[in-house]
């Protein structure tokens, strides 16, 4: 909107010294709210995220609102503030019941970095004029980004040693606070973007909380945090509002259509009750007497929620039947082909209607009949999902929410990882598939499992009940997971009484979805995707960094001759093929392309968190291992894969000051356990390996911050005398 040169109401305003000034004096400025700078607000505004509603009839709540609306627009346009709409809604948290508090009159506009003070003029003096006709909603101005929710990406690697010790230290500092999650990714960083300029990223610690409206977070802990991580000022923090985990979503109508049938695929919809959750996949399970069973996999919260037990089991008072698919999306579906059948009768009678009165007697009556035949068919899938026997089989073990070492990891981040699954037994006529497939993604067999680094970002996909088939990222971050939430009561905190909950704070996998075709992250797990086995493609699965983007190949060409990287790294025939030189290394590339139509099991899914859009998953590798504890038993399939390695050749991957600023950094990952060897770059390099590997020794994070006018990191025989048997294949 060009700046009007002609006298208004508004410019009238704005030249009233005396208002203005009186105005600056009054109280009201103490209630602004600037806790964002790229979201400035009158009184303080619920934290972010809110939902937003139109008001039903904004001309009985806000008179006169067009002449107020022209008047609002001018003083944002006076003050610079670069507009995309502006107009009067309900802003509130998710669960909360609408009411004239949350009537707001919001302004989306873009930020850049200059623009807060010209936010907060606009802010009091639409204030001021709404006071004068004794309105008094809020007002808030928000960036674009941060309205439609600011976009994330994942950690390829942990830099910041995040998971063994600053994860702890923010845990330590916000538990007095009723936290449900610690995250860190790369976020949006809209306070630094310079006009006519796109975001950049910087790592940022992500925070939900149900308290998150209490001022103790802006007042005093978010400037402990800074203060405990100044070593690292490129860090941001923010506080998000989430109330609880949400475990109830409408299911994907194209995969529960499919899941009434006696052949059940992955990702189909299960349950008992009124929960409803993924069957993420088949196991195969030799019992200590010998027998091997198959059995389906999804999460404890899922079925056996009803046995308030943290303890594992794989007995019970009484049978737990499991349905496939569950009640919910059972009366779901027929609903929705109940509603079908009344549209197609309403349209038979129009046509009816027509028809009677002469109007086109051949063509109505093809389109009658047609209507009428599509009709039947709507009542007869509606009969069929009706009588249909969903009964898949009943719970035969359960790990109950419980948290348990994973002795596989550093003993720094080994404890309290999440416990979550649940078995359940497949009887005939059903039958699970392990197949994993969806729109854009081919058939794949879903038959083994591996490790993964817990340092290390992958590219991963799965399918569940509500989302259907997603891909999406595994941040080499972790995240901490509290569902059961301390109450405040009475002047001191209590702990909820809710038995459903895991008993403390549990460490797990990170997960973000990956972006749609507008740029906007999407989640990876829905509620309703919990018990979906998390999955990733072999040959094209590592995190690099490139740019400001992610990548997840070499930049060379798949049939490079030098590129390795997309060999399955646990194929021993790759291996040996690649280790006997140029034809093998052909014959090598050849058994790898033969294996990518495979899909590897590296997760189980158990939730996520709407407030930031990030989902969390337990290692399946310590989920199988649980298993066979407490069943006594041993899986056969999905069979063990090996670890997940990342070859790299010691190149050196650069992070540009764009993309993150105030930090500069030179990262590749080792191909070998002993750990990585670094290769001076100042004037007291060493070049005996074993004197540095002595070095590293107490490095605690093969993946610390190093500094790049120091170190490169980076296997390599180059000036640095390394033991044959630590050469990795890959080195060159």
């Amino acid at each position: 909107m060009k700046r009007s040169k002609e006298s208004s109401h508004i410019n009238s305003f704005l030249e009233n010294v005396e208002l203005k000034a009186q105005f600056q004096k009054s109280p009201n400025m103490a209630q602004i709210d600037e806790r964002l700078p790229y979201r400035i607000g009158l009184p303080l505004l619920p934290v972010l995220p809110v939902q937003t509603f139109p008001l039903a009839n904004v001309a009985d709540q806000f008179p006169g609102a067009s002449n107020h609306r022209r008047v609002i627009l001018e003083i944002l346009d006076n003050n610079r503030v670069h507009v995309y709409h502006s107009e009067i809604v309900y802003r509130l948290h998710a669960g909360d019941k609408l009411s004239d508090d949350y009537i707001t009159i919001m302004t989306v506009a873009r930020f850049w970095n200059g623009c807060i003070q010209s936010w907060k003029d606009a802010t009091m003096q639409i204030h001021q004029y709404l006071s004068e006709f004794n309105l008094h909603y809020a007002i808030e101005i928000i960036d674009f980004a941060a309205y439609r929710g600011l976009q994330s990406l994942p950690f390829p690697t942990d830099i910041y040693n995040w998971n063994r010790s600053l994860l702890p230290l923010v845990q330590s500092l916000v538990d007095r606070h009723q936290w449900i999650t610690i995250n860190m990714l790369y976020q949006e960083y809209v306070e630094g973007r310079r006009e006519d300029q796109a975001s950049t990223y910087r790592p940022t610690v992500i925070v939900t909380a149900r308290d998150a409206n209490d001022s103790s977070w802006w007042n005093k802990t978010l400037p402990t945090l800074r203060t405990a991580l100044q070593k690292y000022p490129e860090i941001r923090f923010e506080v998000l509002y989430e109330q609880h985990f949400i475990i109830a979503a409408s299911p994907n109508s194209k995969l529960l259509s499919q899941a009434f049938s006696n052949v059940i695929c992955s990702g189909s919809s299960c349950g008992n009750g009124t929960r409803t959750g993924t069957l993420g996949g088949q196991i195969y399970l030799k019992e200590s007497k010998g027998t091997t069973i198959k059995l389906g996999i999804t999460n404890h919260h899922v079925l056996a929620y009803k046995l308030n037990s943290k303890e594992p089991s794989t007995s019970f008072l009484a049978d737990i039947p499991v349905e496939c698919p569950s009640n919910e999306d059972t009366e779901f579906q027929v609903a929705t082909e109940e509603v079908a059948i009344e549209q197609q009768n309403r349209m038979i009678a129009q046509l009816e209607s027509q028809l009677l009165g002469g109007e086109n007697v051949d063509g109505l009556s093809s389109e009658i009949a047609k209507a009428k035949t599509y009709r039947e068919e709507l009542n007869e899938r509606k009969t069929r999902y009706q009588d249909f026997n969903r009964t898949m089989g009943k719970v035969y073990a359960t790990s109950g929410l419980r948290i348990r070492e994973n002795t596989k990891y550093d003993k720094s981040m080994s404890e309290s990882w999440a416990l979550d699954w649940c078995l359940s037994t497949i009887v005939p006529p059903r039958i699970l598939l392990n197949m994993f497939g969806g729109p854009g993604f081919p058939a794949r067999t879903v038959d083994k499992y591996c490790e993964i680094n817990p340092n290390q970002g992958y590219r991963v996909f799965k399918q569940g009940r509500t989302s259907g088939a997603t891909t999406g990222y595994i941040s080499a971050t972790q995240s901490l997971v509290r569902r059961a939430i301390p109450e405040p009561e009475n002047g001191s905190t209590v702990m909820l009484a809710d038995l459903s909950m895991f008993p403390e704070p549990v460490r797990c996998h990170a997960m973000i979805g990956e972006r749609g075709p507008r740029g906007i992250s999407a989640k990876f797990i829905e509620p309703g995707d919990s018990g979906s086995l998390v999955l990733l493609d072999p040959s094209h699965c590592m995190l690099k960094r490139e740019g400001t983007e992610i990548a997840f190949r070499d930049h060379k060409a798949p049939n490079d001759s030098d590129n390795l990287d997309w060999i399955p790294l646990w194929d021993d025939d790759a291996l040996r093929a690649v280790k006997a030189g140029p034809a093998g290394i052909h014959k090598g590339k050849e058994k790898a392309r033969l294996n990518s139509d495979e899909a590897i099991i590296v997760g189980l899914a158990f939730g996520n968190s709407d407030g930031c859009l990030v989902s969390y998953m337990t290692p399946i590798d310590l989920v199988v291992r649980d298993i066979e504890l407490v069943t006594s038993g041993t899986v056969l399939e999905p069979r063990f894969a090996g670890l997940v390695n990342t070859p790299n050749h010691g190149q050196r991957i650069t992070l540009p000051s764009k993309f993150l600023h105030g930090f500069d950094s030179y990262l590749t990952t080792p191909l070998f356990r002993q750990g990585p060897v670094l290769k001076a770059r100042n004037p007291q390099h060493k070049t005996d390996a074993s004197e540095i590997l002595t070095d590293v020794q107490n490095i605690p994070n093969s993946y610390c911050p190093i500094d790049a006018t120091n170190v490169f990191l980076g296997p390599s025989r180059e000036k640095v005398n390394i033991p044959d048997e630590m050469i990795p294949l890959w080195s060159g």
